[in-house]
């Protein structure tokens, strides 16, 4: 039978503590989820469970034991940055063209703030802007048309 042995929320935590088990020969199964918003933001947030037997429950338990966790720096990279304002601004134009279109941008500054300031990098906020315009647009219209404008 098996025995959750520690709850994450973070999954590449989950998948660094399950290889560490299983390199000293554990049989550790992570089993779990990632929250609704990791999907449509982006990201690993969620619930996982790490599963060992309960025969090997207590050595799983000493080897987390004897373990130095380092701070790791889990911070979001450019380009996931990039790559989540691309996907916002596209869920802008065909739901809910407001609230992605502002997330779009959002996710736009910290891409810039998080880059190197180079040439590519202010093609990819012109491209992010351009983007902005269809989900706005369409936005505009359907307020004028709720409006009877």
């Amino acid at each position: 039978m098996m025995k959750a042995l520690r709850r994450v929320t973070d999954q590449l935590e989950g998948q660094m503590i399950e290889g560490l088990l299983k390199s000293h020969g554990l049989d550790v199964h992570l089993i779990g989820a990632k929250d609704y918003m990791a999907h449509t933001m982006g990201g690993r947030t969620g619930h996982y469970d790490l599963m060992v037997p309960e025969a090997q429950f207590l050595a799983a338990e000493q080897i987390l034991a004897g373990q130095e966790v380092p701070m790791i720096n889990l911070a979001a990279s450019p380009a996931s940055h990039f790559r989540r304002a691309i996907f916002q601004a596209t869920l802008g134009v065909i739901i809910l063209p407001i609230l992605f279109n502002c997330l779009s941008v959002l996710t736009t500054l910290r891409f810039w703030r998080s880059s190197q300031h180079e040439l590519t990098d202010l093609l990819k906020v012109i491209l992010l802007v351009l983007l902005q315009i269809p989900g706005l647009l369409m936005a505009f219209f359907l307020i004028q048309a709720f409006l009877g404008s």
